[in-house]
C-alpha cells in the first residue's frame, strides 16, 4: 500500500498540504533561519534522534533528483485544475537533506505517518532543528513507494503535493527515504540580517 501526505509540506494516502511563511523585519543581528502525505509547515527545531542510523539509500543520485525535478518546473505542468507555469530551477540544500532524513527516520521508528511529529513538531520546527532559518518552508512525504521517480511521480499527480513542487517561492530541497517512509523538504531562508515574524500557516 502507498500513501501520500503534504504539510507546508506532504502525505501519501492522499493528504493535503499546509503552508508556513514568515515576513522578515531588519535586525542588528544576523540569523542564520519553513511544505506530504503532501503538506507544508513552519514550525520550530525537531529533536532527530535517529543519527545513530544510516537512512536508506535511495535509487536515484542527488544530481538526478535535483534534475527531474527542475525538468517538471522548467516546464510547467498542470497541478489538477490549476496551470502551473514554469518556475525557476531550485537548489540542493544538505541541511534540508538532513531535517528530511531525520523526520523519515522518526515515521519509521514510531510507524507513524503524518505530518505532525511525535513531539508535535511540524515542518518549520524541522527545519528550523538543523539551523536552516526559513522564511517558507514544506514538506510532502509519502510512505510505500520503492523509487524516487515512483513517488515523484505520485507526488505529482496530487494537486496539493504537485503545488509544493512547483512553488516558485522554494528555492532549496532536501529528500529521504527510510524504511518504506519518504520525506520531501522545500525552504526559502530569511535574507541576511532579518528575523523572522508573523509565522503563518495554511
Amino acid at each position: 500500500m502507498s500513501r501520500l501526505s503534504q504539510y507546508a509540506a506532504g502525505n501519501f494516502a492522499v493528504s493535503t498540504y499546509a503552508f508556513a511563511s514568515a515576513t522578515l523585519s531588519f535586525s542588528f543581528y544576523r540569523y542564520s533561519i519553513a511544505v506530504v502525505s503532501l503538506f507544508f509547515f513552519l514550525l520550530s527545531a525537531f529533536n532527530a534522534q535517529a543519527q545513530q542510523s544510516e537512512p536508506d539509500q535511495i535509487d536515484a543520485s542527488v544530481d538526478q533528483m535535483v534534475y527531474a525535478i527542475n525538468k517538471i518546473r522548467s516546464t510547467g505542468c498542470r497541478c489538477g485544475r490549476k496551470y502551473q507555469g514554469s518556475v525557476s530551477p531550485i537548489t540542493w540544500n544538505n541541511q534540508l537533506k538532513q531535517s528530511s532524513q531525520d523526520y523519515a527516520l522518526e515515521m519509521h521508528k514510531y510507524k507513524r505517518f503524518g505530518h505532525n511529529g511525535i513531539d508535535g513538531s511540524v515542518v518549520g520546527d524541522r527545519v528550523d532543528a538543523v539551523g536552516y532559518f526559513w522564511q517558507l518552508a514544506g514538506e510532502n512525504i509519502a510512505e510505500g513507494y520503492g523509487t524516487f521517480r515512483e513517488v515523484l511521480d505520485a507526488w505529482m499527480e496530487s494537486p496539493s503535493h504537485c503545488e509544493l513542487i512547483m512553488d516558485g517561492r522554494m528555492t532549496n530541497v532536501g529528500v529521504s527515504k527510510y524504511g518504506k517512509y519518504w520525506t520531501l523538504h522545500m525552504a526559502k531562508p530569511m535574507p541576511p540580517g532579518t528575523k523572522r515574524s508573523n509565522v503563518r500557516y495554511r
